[in-house]
């Protein structure tokens, strides 16, 4: 839901082509929107962090406060707690060869 809000198209010549969605971006979205909403206000939407950090909203003090590995960390576990995996992606692959034959 979150890669369809955030995924933008452009017009060429008639045919709508994705662009660059900003993975920095789309990843600090993706973390805000998983926090708990009693969690979300304690970190990302404290104002106080936001003035002393000069940001103006959650998704950018994530980008302030986490590094890249530290997202990614974050990310994978969202992954994991929502069910998907590298595994998931093999018994799909595995159960679509299955059903060709």
């Amino acid at each position: 839901m979150l890669r369809k809000e955030f995924k933008k198209a452009k017009n060429l010549g008639g045919v709508k082509v994705a662009e660059d969605t900003g993975v920095t971006r789309f990843r600090s979205l993706l973390i805000y929107r998983a926090t708990v909403e009693e969690d979300r206000k304690k970190l990302w939407n404290n104002k106080e962090a936001w003035r002393s950090l000069n940001v103006v909203n959650g998704p950018d003090l994530i980008d302030k406060v986490l590094k890249a590995g530290e997202k990614k960390a974050i990310i994978d576990k969202i992954d994991e707690i929502s069910g998907y995996n590298d595994e998931t992606d093999e018994i799909i692959k595995n159960s679509s060869v299955q059903k060709e034959r």
